[in-house]
């Protein structure tokens, strides 16, 4: 056994490096793919950059290594900056939640302060205080209605930029999403390097990725969610490094799969 082959130690907890390089693989992989997706997510981009990307850095000086050499954190903070750049020139300059508390929040309290005005302050004559109960289901709608409809349009519009503006973010950061592919690409052969020293059976893990140009996998099944492609894969065995091949896709869902992979 080479040097190499001696330095994969997966004890006391075998399964806790691959969960790892699991992760940190789904999660560059569907940054480098639709970037605007994990755009004012601060928190999550926290976990995996500070948690799981600094702990799985840290344990093994081939990966630190070649993390440095692709410099992949500061890929991911350029990246993050120019789908921010773009956004901001198409009005968005925070989540779309925030976005929507921003301008539901005045629109509430006023319809809300007007309503309670009329019923409160306003002497409605007797034969008239039917109106009360017409302001009482005026409120109801804009309670139920209003947040799900200014919710759609802000949803529709952020896809649409997505959509859009994702050519041109892919060539302005060429050499970040390049260096985040090939980090991807270590860490895939790196768990084929592990699973075969220790004798792991490859059949027992699957990829659910967003791009399908790494090497060393094979496509199994092709899917669409809610608009959005993405692949169910199988780590090749061996020093095998056919390029990943479609398969027709299968009638199967993998949703469950696919919640757990969105960060």
């Amino acid at each position: 056994m080479d040097d190499s082959a001696q330095n994969i130690n997966l004890k006391p907890e075998p399964q806790h490096l691959l969960q790892h390089e699991f992760s940190v693989i789904a999660f560059l992989d569907y940054l480098s793919t639709r970037p605007f997706d994990l755009l004012y997510q601060e928190k999550v981009i926290e976990q995996y950059q500070n948690r799981i990307l600094g702990e799985l850095v840290s344990v093994r000086s081939e990966i630190r290594d070649s993390w440095v050499d692709n410099k992949v954190e500061d890929s991911v903070t350029k990246i993050l900056a120019q789908a921010e750049q773009i956004a901001r020139e198409n009005g968005f300059n925070q989540s779309i939640r925030r976005q929507s508390m921003k301008l539901l929040l005045p629109l509430m309290i006023g319809f809300f302060v007007l309503s309670f005005a009329v019923i409160l302050f306003v002497d409605i004559p007797p034969d008239l205080f039917w109106i009360t109960y017409v302001i009482y289901a005026a409120l109801l709608i804009v309670i139920c209605f209003v947040p799900r409809y200014v919710n759609q349009r802000l949803l529709k519009r952020w896809q649409n930029l997505s959509t859009e503006k994702s050519p041109l973010l892919q060539k302005n950061a060429v050499e970040p999403l390049e260096n985040l592919q090939r980090f991807v690409q270590f860490l895939i052969d790196d768990i084929r390097k592990i699973c075969t020293v220790n004798k792991l059976d490859l059949a027992n893990y699957r990829l659910m990725l967003f791009n399908n140009n790494y090497k060393n996998v094979k496509v199994l099944q092709e899917q669409f969610r809610k608009g959005v492609k993405f692949y169910i894969m199988e780590l090749l065995p061996g020093d095998v490094g056919a390029e990943s091949k479609a398969m027709p896709p299968s009638e199967k869902a993998f949703d469950e799969d696919f919640e757990r992979s969105k960060p």
